[in-house]
């Protein structure tokens, strides 16, 4: 497995599932079999599919093992009913493939990203999109699959094959044939079937198999009358081989079996079962509800001692018993052998089920692998011990950002269970909370409040609070800032008066105040939200409660910027969002929370190419789990880049989908920062009745929600609208008015930027309506505080006109004398002769972070968009050797992609520009 890459659901997580089962006999080899896998090697899709007992597993097994011999990259995962879980599916796809690609993936944080607050279809992308960036070939094998029934599994799947990178092949064993889109693939040629036909084992290939099976000499009429018999079924030779040793002669088999799969049944049952000792069968019945055998369980379970023993015979007797590891600790027996056996167990001892059940559910709950422990309290209708034990790690399972798994095994809960069960609801809420399932998690605290003051649930301060809390931050995920900060009031209340009780618990402690800090800078009173940040207690442990941590981040973030603090704002969510990455994965919802935000500062500062590499593949996530500032921050920077690069339908799209999140999770605040670029992207389009009417389309949705577009957080975006329509008017007048009104405003919401691109807009309305003086004096304090904060994008988003731009750069003093800033403004604004500014100066290396002539050699490739896997084909080397050096360039020069480096690097004259002649 690649070095720092672990699953997120380490208890649950059964990795015997991730490698075929050892074969302990000879495997015959099947050449038509084999052919249709090879060509199938060129194809999207490869379907093995035939009824049980026709080898698939063992076929699928050797193919493996020689296409591993040819130094080839093959992945496989045994699928079980458990599976039946699309968060899990995809959790288990995407490790086995991490595995199989080992080193390739050391670099990628984005592997370690399942089982955390995002969809399946988020980690499947995840998953798509590093496939295609690594180019070498990689297979993956799907076995068991006809185990899968949920629908939601058959449509990732589907989603998978859609849009499968050319480097990477899917094989799939199933027993019959799964929904999905076989006959598009059909039509494209890009589906090979390996069925029952070519599964079946031909004349050569049974003799092949008696040879190595059997101590017992078969003639060549023998071996032709079995194979008759059998038709070639392996499950069916497999018997043969097992019974014909203990038969006087082949005959007495063959009267027999019959072809009959109930005569192979009974066949196991008299002539197998009959010849192992009493106690063995017993082991076999007993065991055969688990769906993987180790000696402790199995000893638990059965109440018999050395059952390890037992297994490693049954398996050296080739009794159905196949190992699952190279120790032999873990076993399966046999899918066919297991359905006879749970048979006959139920039809023999059916009282002894919910005892053995049970047995297995305690065994798997003292050695934490809960999943297990559940599905077996279920079975024994323990409902209550199941709840028990998902209660038991709730809690922990949501500070660990496990979310998703946790909701997966409440699901598996009767909702009886659930609702008698007010701690595990508590929890419940608090994932709902975070998967923005606002209103389920609404409908949860309402009724434990309900049972609160019913005395269903015994009362006490700290429930109440922990409730309200919840509530706190619903109203401030919803953006109902007036109704949040009613009930943060109340929490912070409590907080005061028990101080003990918060260092008990962070995770609530932490949860009230981001949303106190968030509540009150949107409600434009900084210095309380400044106040309430210094409550924060120090982190002793930085990795816990990463997302609390980072959200953390975000809310100070906000306040920074409020400020005008872009740089200190930069630097916290940067600090932060490596940690997230670090440790739940670069797609992960925390860390996304962070990028977006970030994104929006370094747009700011005109980094276009810096915004997109923060954004790469993350937008998926940000719609999935992460908060409006993120959501908005992440999309109208997107905007804005193809905008200015003049890409308007590009522009339009992603605001179309930004509605769609907006109207889906009802942020009104989204829809007008939406409607305010839309207007500003049709004027810039000189489209001005599609900008009117975009507007009168926002005021009409608006009617639908109960907050007033007075509100200071939806205001700013409705008025700035209405000002671009009456610029684009030429009512400079009326425009200046409103402009000067919002300026003199207080307590508005991110005060900062807000007032800058203000100051802008009305130097354009002054200018516009005659008054020179005023436009340059509202322009010249806009551009003296966009110079100290470096900022280009407040300024050059704007319809300013040329000769007032010129005028006023030239006139600024020189407060910033080291700064490119004003030649990067000119660059942006298109200005054909550059402003004159001291000369800057250019950042250089230490002697010891040097870059080496190979590294400068990459570092020009990649500057002109090379891949790592062009650019190893251009130098003569691995691209493994490419990811290494530049492993060691973003350490040098302080950055974290290639984007990035190759920016700075021209920044420092390290490589010459690529639009420039060499």
């Amino acid at each position: 497995m690649a070095q720092g890459f672990q699953p997120a659901h380490a208890p649950l997580f059964i990795r015997t599932k991730l490698s075929p089962p050892r074969i302990s006999r000879k495997i015959v080899r099947r050449d038509l079999a084999r052919e249709s896998l090879a060509r199938g090697a060129a194809r999207a899709l490869t379907l093995v599919i035939a009824p049980a007992g026709f080898g698939k597993t063992t076929l699928l097994t050797a193919w493996r093992e020689s296409l591993l011999g040819e130094s080839q990259i093959v992945a496989w995962l045994t699928l079980d009913d458990d599976d039946n879980d699309v968060n899990r599916f995809a959790e288990y796809v995407t490790t086995t493939v991490a595995d199989a690609l080992g080193e390739l993936v050391a670099d990628s944080a984005e592997f370690g990203n399942v089982g955390k607050i995002v969809s399946a279809k988020v980690v499947i992308t995840s998953l798509i999109n590093n496939l295609q960036a690594i180019g070498r070939e990689v297979t993956l094998i799907l076995d068991d699959y006809d185990k899968i029934h949920d629908p939601t599994v058959h449509d990732i799947v589907a989603f998978l094959l859609q849009h499968l990178p050319n480097n990477f092949h899917l094989v799939i064993a199933t027993r019959t044939e799964p929904p999905l889109p076989l006959p598009r693939l059909r039509a494209c040629d890009q589906l090979v079937e390996v069925g029952a036909s070519l599964m079946r084992f031909g004349i050569e290939e049974t003799r092949a198999f008696f040879a190595g099976a059997s101590t017992l000499k078969l003639s060549a009429s023998e071996t032709r009358a079995i194979h008759d018999a059998t038709e070639g079924w392996v499950a069916g030779l497999q018997i043969a081989a097992l019974a014909l040793p203990r038969r006087s002669s082949p005959q007495g088999f063959l009267a027999s079996i019959g072809g009959q799969s109930r005569v192979l049944g009974d066949y196991i049952a008299e002539s197998i079962l009959g010849r192992i000792d009493p106690e063995t069968v017993s082991f076999l019945f007993r065991t055969s509800i688990l769906e993987r055998l180790t000696g402790p369980l199995c000893e638990r379970v059965t109440d018999q001692t050395e059952c390890q023993q037992t297994l490693e015979w049954l398996a050296a007797q080739n009794m159905f018993v196949q190992a699952l590891d190279d120790d032999g600790l873990w076993y399966r027996y046999h899918g066919l052998f297991a359905d006879f056996l749970r048979a006959r167990l139920e039809r023999q001892y059916p009282d002894e089920l919910p005892t053995l059940h049970l047995r297995a559910a305690e065994w798997f709950a003292e050695n934490e692998c809960w999943a297990e422990a559940v599905k077996h309290a279920l079975a024994a209708n323990h409902i209550e011990l199941a709840a028990e034990w998902v209660e038991h790690c709730a809690m922990q399972e949501v500070r660990d950002s496990r979310v998703r798994g946790f909701l997966a095994s409440v699901n598996r809960l009767p909702p009886d269970a659930v609702a008698r069960r007010p701690r595990l609801r508590l929890a419940l809420a608090w994932a709902l909370l975070l998967t923005v399932r606002v209103d389920e998690s609404l409908a949860i605290v309402q009724e434990l409040e309900r049972q609160l003051g019913d005395g269903a649930w015994p009362d006490s301060d700290a429930r109440r609070f922990e409730l309200r809390a919840i509530r706190f931050s619903i109203h401030s995920i919803k953006d109902d800032i007036g109704q949040a900060l009613k009930v943060g009031a109340l929490c912070y209340e409590h907080l005061s008066r028990n101080r003990r009780e918060a260092e008990d618990n962070t995770w609530v402690h932490e949860s009230v105040l981001n949303s106190l800090v968030h509540c009150h800078e949107k409600a434009g009173d900084l210095e309380t939200a400044r106040a309430m940040s210094h409550l924060y207690r120090p982190r002793s442990d930085a990795t816990r409660n990463l997302f609390t941590m980072g959200y953390r981040a975000c809310v100070l973030a906000a306040c920074d910027i409020s400020e005008g603090h872009l740089d200190a704002a930069a630097a916290r969510l940067r600090e932060a969002m490596q940690v997230c990455e670090e440790y739940a994965g670069r797609r992960s919802a925390a860390a996304s929370l962070l990028a977006a935000l970030l994104a929006r500062i370094h747009y700011e500062w005109g980094e276009f190419e810096v915004v997109e590499e923060l954004l790469a593949h993350r937008l998926d996530v940000i719609d999935d789990a992460c908060y409006l500032d993120s959501v908005q921050s992440a999309y109208l920077s997107l905007v804005k880049v193809a905008a200015a690069r003049g890409q308007f339908d590009a522009a339009h799209r992603l605001l179309d989908q930004a509605e769609i999140v907006a109207d889906n999770r009802g942020w009104l605040r989204l829809l007008a920062a939406c409607t305010a670029e839309r207007v500003r992207l049709w004027l810039l389009q000189n489209r001005s009745v599609d900008a009117e009417r975009a507007m009168r389309r926002f005021e009409l949705v608006a009617l639908g929600f109960e907050q007033s577009l007075n509100d200071p957080k939806l205001s700013t975006h409705v008025l700035l609208s209405r000002v671009r329509l009456l610029l684009q008017d030429k009512s400079f007048d009326e425009a200046a008015e409103v402009l000067q009104q919002m300026i003199d405003a207080p307590n508005a919401v991110d005060r900062a930027l807000r007032d800058i691109r203000l100051q802008v807009l009305l130097a354009v309305a002054r200018h516009g309506g005659g008054d020179r003086e005023a436009a340059r004096s509202a322009l010249s304090s806009a551009m003296a505080a966009c110079e100290s904060a470096s900022l280009i994008r407040c300024i050059a988003d704007e319809n300013l006109p040329t000769a007032l731009v010129y005028e006023v750069l030239t006139s600024l003093p020189d407060s910033v004398p080291e700064s490119d800033y004003r030649s990067r403004l000119s660059q942006a604004l298109g200005l054909r002769q550059e402003v004159p500014a001291p000369a800057p100066s250019v950042p250089t290396l230490a002697a010891e972070d040097a870059l080496s002539r190979r590294e400068q050699d990459i570092l020009e490739l990649v500057n002109r968009g090379l891949s790592n896997k062009q650019i190893a084909t251009t130098l003569v080397i691995t691209p493994e050797t490419v990811k290494w050096h530049l492993k060691n360039v973003y350490g040098k020069l302080g950055v974290s992609g290639r984007t990035l480096a190759a920016h700075r690097a021209r920044q420092m004259a390290l490589i010459p520009d690529a639009s420039m002649p060499t």
